[in-house]
């Protein structure tokens, strides 16, 4: 049987291959990278500007590996930009081009940075407002400064910022000298001389003659305030205008159509507050009364329909309607329910419908009956469907996803869900849906439905070392639309310093035409974790469905087989061949910010997986996992990053007993760092062998500190335990460590190298370990 299904893996790896070959034609060239150069930078180093940039990370990978990657150096120049930006040069500039090199299939990669001058901003005269509070105002730090536009720009800031505190006379005068600083470089200093003048401060606002409209909802509506904690209280003659409109609005809204809004302004001598830090100028104490004649209020009397015919019902037609009897009366609504109820009697097969409102008042504009006019046009069906642009993706897993039916009443929502559901189609990489008569008004225009595919066939290759699975080489190679059934199928390889794994699968993301996932899998495997006694082999089929049930909800339930073989020592004396059947049930919860850097959200994961043993009560058992992780940044550039897991084992057998290989083992770089590979618990009779028991708790903090150049500082904390083991003699307390560590941030994540250090070693351990990962560990 294990031949067989090896002898398929290879087959379907050389047909796989074969077919990528096959497309490589279709294929955008490859621009391969040779080097990264920059010209043009005086004030930082090549050696300090090149680990920021992502294709220079890239282009030390070997092989076709290094491709030049448009995306990542749009990205690079972009924050390369940023970075010069922050550092004072605003009007920094940067170009780049790949230059072939003579008689070799490589390019060059070409920055041509032009600096700029560095820009040094102060202010005069500013008294009120602190230095530091007025260049927040000034933005060219982070969008440059093109022309002295972003200088201007500044001023005008400074200039608003003033005069919502209620500088109304405020005046600010920029001055710009550039000094050459040594040859090529030069400062730009610039200089924002304020004149702030008196302030004006309002210190009563008074609201008279509303009756209905309660004061709370004016003033919410209202910039101008009073002086408060939270509040500058600056007046500002524009801006009361413009709550004065904001005013009539709320009232408008109310059904009040004549509301007369006027104001008193009352201005006491110039004083100065003492009690205000802030205040070294005299200030003028402004009163402020607003006075409101609401006038009569109008009310919807009644609403009516003409022309809708036998469309809708017409009661259910005015229960779209926001203008109901008794309701205050809105004209701005009057338009609003006409395009509601367009909307309505289009996806009935009327697409060229049109709705007017028209209104009648009362004498005293107290009531107001109004009509909406309905002109529904000629009645239109969907026509024919055509697919085009689907070379390999076959047509009939389009057809499962449009939910146009020819001869069914035209309507332009099905249009769009049918767009948003033939582009949930995998290798469906854009896609278009006319109806090209509708626009000259065919009683039955057909319909249009027009893709471009994605390219299908890829290969994934990844090798690294860290010190859970040693040094390592994966190898993936796969078609995303396999068979034209917008199914992916791969077979990939893996082997590493503790073992290999060969697999062959395939994942249906519509599996039955429903929103349920379902891959299915064969695989080989062996492997002998770091510092355990023992080594498994094995090969098996597993099928597992996911149901994404909100968006950051999934709900997961997978089958297993599996033929296991468990060996012990060097001469590999074997133990029973096993056959197990598992079944799981999960859920998790994902909504980190980014898989690769997570800063903020949280991401959880709860498992509880029944294993079947055929003839040995070594397998049969429950497993629970519990998976907790969340991650904060108070600010940028610090993210505190905290996990807590747990695993529980319950035997079902009789003999209370499970196999060593099902066990939790803790200890490594995944877990408690500070302790080699599943050595948190050792055999006090042979402390070189790893223990492992039937329950596991384990916790970490780390915090995450941004450096320059993509590196990362971190600091970490981890604790352990594991309990319920075959030893009586065995401690189960608590074991922790602490640590530090440095990363760098690639494109395909963090490379680390981290430091653990044991608070609490025992007789004959070491103080602590050194651990290299790839990626996150959490």
């Amino acid at each position: 049987m294990k031949k067989i299904i090896m002898t398929w893996i290879v087959a379907a790896l050389a047909s796989t291959l074969c077919a990528f070959c096959v497309n490589a034609e279709e294929t955008k060239p490859c621009i391969r990278i040779k080097k990264i150069e920059l010209a043009g930078n005086i004030h930082f180093s090549t050696a300090r500007l090149k680990p920021r940039l992502k294709i220079w990370t890239s282009s030390l990978l070997p092989g076709k590996m290094n491709c030049l990657n448009e995306n990542w150096l749009n990205q690079d120049i972009k924050d390369l930009i940023a970075f010069y930006r922050k550092k004072g040069f605003a009007r920094v500039t940067m170009k780049a081009e790949a230059v072939p090199m003579p008689g070799k299939k490589k390019h060059t990669i070409k920055i041509t940075i032009q600096e700029g001058p560095r820009y040094e901003i102060s202010f005069k005269g500013n008294a009120f407002f602190s230095s530091r509070q007025l260049k927040k105002e000034i933005t060219v730090f982070t969008k440059g400064d093109p022309n002295g536009s972003g200088l201007r720009k500044g001023k005008n800031s400074l200039l608003k910022k003033y005069i919502q505190a209620g500088f109304a006379n405020v005046k600010v005068k920029l001055d710009v000298k550039t000094v050459e600083t040594k040859p090529l470089a030069s400062t730009c200093q610039v200089i924002y001389r304020i004149e702030e003048g008196p302030r004006q401060v309002v210190k009563q606002l008074n609201i008279t003659g509303n009756k209905v409209v309660d004061s709370s909802k004016i003033r919410d509506a209202m910039i101008t305030h009073t002086k408060g904690f939270r509040e500058l209280g600056g007046f500002n003659l524009k801006t009361l205008e413009k709550d004065l409109e904001a005013v009539a609005l709320v009232y408008l809204s109310q059904g009040f159509l004549n509301a007369r809004i006027t104001h008193d302004i009352r201005m006491e001598s110039e004083t100065k507050d003492s009690s205000d830090p802030h205040e070294s100028s005299p200030t003028k104490q402004i009163y402020i009364t607003i006075h409101i004649v609401e006038g009569p209020r109008t009310l919807v009397n009644s609403a009516g329909i003409s022309g809708l015919g036998n469309i809708f019902p017409r009661d259910e037609a005015l229960g779209f309607l926001t203008l109901a009897p008794q309701e205050p009366f809105r004209d701005y609504m009057v338009k609003s329910d006409a395009n509601i109820l367009a909307a309505k009697i289009s996806e009935k097969g009327y697409p060229h419908v049109k709705v007017t409102g028209e209104t009648k008042f009362n004498a005293d504009k107290t009531l107001a009956d109004i009509t909406w006019n309905v002109q529904p046009g000629s009645f239109t069906r969907f026509g024919k469907i055509h697919y085009q642009g689907n070379k390999r993706l076959k047509q009939k897993v389009m057809e499962k996803k449009v939910s146009l039916t020819p001869g069914e009443p035209f309507s332009l929502a099905q249009l769009f869900t049918t767009q948003k559901k033939v582009r949930e189609i995998y290798s469906v990489a854009s896609v278009k849906i006319t109806a090209p008569g509708l626009k000259t008004q065919e009683p039955q225009p057909d319909i249009d439905i027009t893709i471009k595919e994605k390219k299908p066939y890829y290969v994934e290759a990844s090798t690294g070392f860290d010190t859970e699975n040693l040094g390592y080489l994966r190898i993936k190679t796969g078609d995303t639309n396999f068979m034209g059934e917008d199914m992916n199928a791969w077979v990939e390889g893996y082997i590493s310093g503790i073992g290999h794994r060969v697999e062959a699968g395939i994942k249906d993301p519509f599996f039955w035409d429903t929103l349920i996932s379902a891959t299915f899998t064969i695989y080989e495997e062996q492997e002998e974790p770091l510092n355990q006694e023992f080594g498994t082999r094995s090969w098996g089929a597993q099928s597992a469905f996911a149901r994404q049930m909100t968006p950051h909800l999934t709900a997961g339930l997978n089958f297993e087989y599996e033929n296991k073989i468990q060996f012990k020592g060097a001469d590999e004396e074997q133990d029973e061949t096993r056959n197990i059947l598992i079944t799981s049930a999960s859920l998790a919860w994902d909504n980190r910010d980014s898989v690769l850097k997570p800063t903020q959200g949280f991401l959880s994961f709860a498992s509880v997986d029944l294993f079947s043993g055929f003839g040995s009560d070594l397998d049969r058992f429950l497993k629970y996992q519990i998976d907790l992780r969340h991650y904060r940044s108070p600010f940028k550039g610090l993210t505190f990053a905290m996990a807590g897991r747990m695993g529980y084992i319950q035997p079902l057998g009789s003999s209370n007993t499970v196999a060593d290989d099902q066990l939790f083992f803790l200890g490594g770089i995944s877990d408690v760092r500070g302790f080699k590979e599943n050595m948190l618990l050792t055999d006090p009779e042979d402390t070189h062998e790893a223990l492992g028991g039937r329950t596991s708790i384990s916790a970490s903090l780390e915090a995450r500190i941004d450096l320059p150049a993509n590196f990362e500082l971190t600091f970490f904390m981890d604790t352990g335990k594991i309990d319920n083991t075959d030893q009586a003699q065995v401690l189960d307390d608590f074991r922790y460590a602490v640590g530090t560590g440095l990363r760098y941030n690639t494109p395909i994540g963090p490379i680390g190298l981290l430091y653990g250090h044991k608070l609490d070693p025992e007789d004959g351990e070491s103080p602590g370990q050194i651990h290299f990962s790839i990626g996150y560990t959490f």
